[in-house]
């Protein structure tokens, strides 16, 4: 049985490092879209993500309140954005990664007003 090549990569700092120092220097292909209009597509994407989610926790925030809201949304997104963090690491995107950075802070955010709502309601 072969081990998948992902699960047998260095992901140690200065091999990440280097790794997004290399794929930020590639230049786009010539039939590819322009890099310009791509990252102008995955910032508006990202804008429209964080506004909605930060929405979300905005409200949890002004209720006080854990009502309407589950546990596993936050902590679903913090598991989920951690992983894509490392995965867009790893393919070089750089809008992907600040725009998962963003939401993995805003999942945090999300579940420790989750839990002090809950704490709240629970007294």
């Amino acid at each position: 049985m072969r081990i998948p090549e992902a699960l047998t990569m260095d992901l140690s700092y200065s091999n990440l490092r280097t790794r997004l120092t290399a794929m930020a220097t590639v230049e786009a292909h010539d039939d590819a879209m322009k890099p310009e209009l791509t990252d102008l597509i995955g910032w508006g994407a990202t804008i429209v993500l964080l506004l909605t989610i930060s929405s979300q926790v905005y409200q949890q925030w002004r209720s006080r309140s854990t009502q309407g809201v589950s546990h596993w949304l936050f902590a679903g997104q913090l598991v989920a954005s951690a992983g894509f963090v490392t995965y867009s690491m790893l393919q070089g995107d750089v809008v992907f990664v600040v725009s998962n950075i963003f939401l993995l802070l805003t999942a945090l955010l999300g579940q420790v007003l989750y839990l002090r709502n809950r704490r709240r309601n629970d007294q």
